[in-house]
């Protein structure tokens, strides 16, 4: 599963256990009380949601920083037929240079 598909579900879980109470005031339902939010559960939906959104982030800006140094290589190809051919097309391209 993706981390953005991760995030969106993370949160839209710590919104439900957030008005789950008013919910259950609202909406009468039949069987079994609302889960509570505790500050120990808040911190760990918290903490959950901000791993998920840290991974996000650092995978977005790592790529953008390793596409900013990263240099794509310009091959030449040396042509000619055999070792001594090459090396020397090798060695007039590098004095054109």
């Amino acid at each position: 599963m993706s981390l953005t598909k991760q995030f969106s579900r993370k949160l839209d879980v710590l919104w439900n256990r957030r008005t789950s109470e008013l919910r259950s005031l609202v909406i009468p339902r039949g069987v079994g009380k609302p889960s509570l939010f505790t500050k120990g559960n808040r911190e760990k939906l918290i903490n959950d949601l901000l791993e998920t959104a840290t991974a996000i982030l650092l995978r977005r800006d790592g790529k953008a920083e390793f596409n900013k140094i990263f240099v794509a290589r310009n091959l030449k190809q040396l042509k000619g037929r055999g070792f001594l051919a090459r090396g020397a097309n090798l060695i007039n391209w590098l004095n054109v240079c």
